[in-house]
């Protein structure tokens, strides 16, 4: 009852863009393996399995600067992706459990994911809704009352990353 009155909001952690790595073997990493990975190309060896990422990622920020850390970041969740490799993902993202979401719900989506992978299934009509848009409470409000399709990005995107996370 609660699911058919669309009062479901559905909180879409970032492991489900992950089987597009295959597609691209150095795109679509879980966090832990982007900074696992990026790590190992500044400090020439591998993290810990305990490893505190929040400190690994401001370790790295502080060794490569602002802009060639968001760069890396928008490399590797397809920010810089041509139509053609985003329609060969979206095309395999039907067989997969992230195809399934826009079926399932029409409303707002809560996701942690930096990709554009949601948006992008969901086509031109999803709104995107950042943690530092002004007026957030208002435009959640809004699409709560309106049952519009829109993605609320809980840690940004690959395309407008702002810094805001670290430190």
């Amino acid at each position: 009852g609660i699911y058919s009155s669309g009062l479901v909001i559905p909180y879409i952690g970032a492991g489900l863009s992950v089987f597009a790595n295959k597609y691209h073997k150095d795109k679509f990493l879980t966090w832990r393996e982007f900074l696992n990975t990026y790590y190992q190309q500044c400090f020439g060896s591998t993290l810990d399995y305990n490893a505190d990422l929040y400190k690994t990622a401001n370790k790295i920020y502080d060794k490569v600067g602002e802009e060639q850390f968001y760069a890396k970041i928008k490399d590797c969740y397809g920010s810089q992706f041509s139509k053609d490799d985003w329609n060969i993902i979206l095309d395999s993202a039907k067989n997969e459990a992230i195809g399934l979401i826009p079926k399932l719900f029409s409303g707002p989506i809560i996701t942690t994911n930096f990709d554009g992978i949601l948006e992008k299934l969901y086509h031109s009509s999803v709104k995107v809704f950042l943690p530092n848009d002004k007026n957030i409470e208002q435009k959640i409000y809004d699409v709560k009352k309106h049952r519009v399709p829109s993605v609320y990005k809980v840690h940004q995107s690959s395309n407008i990353l702002l810094g805001w996370f670290l430190y």
